[in-house]
């Protein structure tokens, strides 16, 4: 049998002087620099800017919208569907499983097909919004 003394998995600071200087490395905590206020003029025309550079994906942004309302859907209908497959197989109806899990494909394939669709689109506006704020700024 091993007599040596367990030994803490993890090093405590030797004193208490290093726990108040920011920890086992004996570093000072930076304070955080305070942020600058912005004219609201220059504000104003930085939000113009975005507006600007958003407006123009205007029509991709409402194209994409009922893609994303498709995609939730199915969130909100699996636990109705599951409820009435416990009920089905309580009771014993095959027919109604096999209905209930073809519906349940069906959910599960179109709120697929509208997340693939919605996430495709908005990328596809995120990466012209990136590349146009690029390009007034630079």
């Amino acid at each position: 049998m091993n007599t040596k003394e367990n030994k803490p998995l993890i090093a405590k600071p030797a004193d208490a002087e290093s726990k108040k200087s920011g920890g086992c490395c004996g570093g000072k905590k930076k304070k955080a620099a305070p942020k600058k206020k912005l004219d609201p003029a220059a504000q104003k025309a930085q939000n113009a800017i975005l507006m600007k550079i958003v407006w123009k994906q205007w029509w991709k942004i409402l194209l994409g919208s009922p893609f994303m309302f498709i995609g939730a859907v199915g969130e909100f209908a699996f636990p109705d569907l599951i409820g009435r497959i416990v009920n089905a197989m309580k009771a014993g109806d095959e027919e109604m499983i096999k209905g209930l899990l073809i519906t349940w494909a069906i959910v599960i394939l179109i709120g697929g097909i509208g997340t693939m669709c919605n996430s495709f689109i908005f990328g596809y506006v995120a990466e012209n919004i990136g590349n146009d704020v690029r390009k007034t700024l630079f």
